[in-house]
């Protein structure tokens, strides 16, 4: 790792940052007509009461984008693509309390779909357990049920976090297979949050980026 002085890392940063900044600016929407709906699929992130209403882990930046994630399902689903909405759900046991406060435990209403989006299209639920869904054997059932889907739409929440695991390990795990994919976020409809220790703008940009450089495609929405 390169070592410079704190006033070159905030300006080669800051640069860095408008730079990118305006590149996600001039980012088109995605045409699906030209993804073939039997080898895609729309992933909803954790468009969830306990980050779009209500609890601990509620932002209202999340809350924003539950409009531009309805219409994501709403064309997703006209054009016959599978939709998945991944549902953060945890008991009070699970681990990963140990790092972040109570939130969507099952039973509490926190780790049911908005109330906006739940009726829009046939859909499939996954809870999971972890800021990782790729890795919960319910997903991992419907992939092996589901070989010729290769191409994902993600949208959701957190950009930064459950979005850039899944989006990272989906793309991998078609590498590791030498399966062409396109794995796909959206960047109107895909969030995180703001707190003392997780600057929201900077969080986003850096996994955007981040994700971009795995191999990742960027565009704002869908036409």
């Amino acid at each position: 790792m390169r070592l410079i002085s704190k006033t070159d890392f905030i300006k080669e940063s800051t640069k860095a940052l408008e730079n990118y900044y305006e590149r996600l600016r001039k980012i088109e929407n995605l045409d699906i007509s030209m993804l073939n709906s039997e080898e895609s699929v729309l992933i909803v992130m954790d468009m969830i009461k306990g980050f779009t209403d209500v609890g601990s882990l509620y932002s209202d930046r999340i809350k924003s984008i539950k409009a531009e994630v309805a219409v994501n399902m709403e064309k997703c689903s006209a054009k016959g693509m599978k939709v998945l909405c991944f549902c953060d759900c945890h008991t009070l046991e699970s681990a990963e309390l140990s790092g972040f406060p109570p939130h969507c435990i099952s039973g509490t209403g926190e780790e049911d779909i908005a109330d906006e989006l739940k009726d829009i299209c046939d859909y499939k639920r996954i809870d999971k357990n972890s800021t990782n869904g790729f890795l919960e054997p319910e997903f991992q059932k419907w992939l092996s049920e589901n070989p010729n889907v290769k191409n994902y739409i993600i949208c959701g929440d957190c950009t930064d976090i459950c979005v850039m695991q899944f989006a990272q390990c989906a793309k991998a795990w078609y590498n590791s297979k030498n399966i062409q994919s396109r794995i796909i976020v959206l960047t109107d409809s895909t969030e995180t949050y703001d707190a003392p220790v997780h600057a929201a703008d900077l969080m986003n940009a850096a996994a955007l980026m981040n994700m971009e450089c795995s191999g990742i495609e960027l565009y704002a929405g869908l036409k």
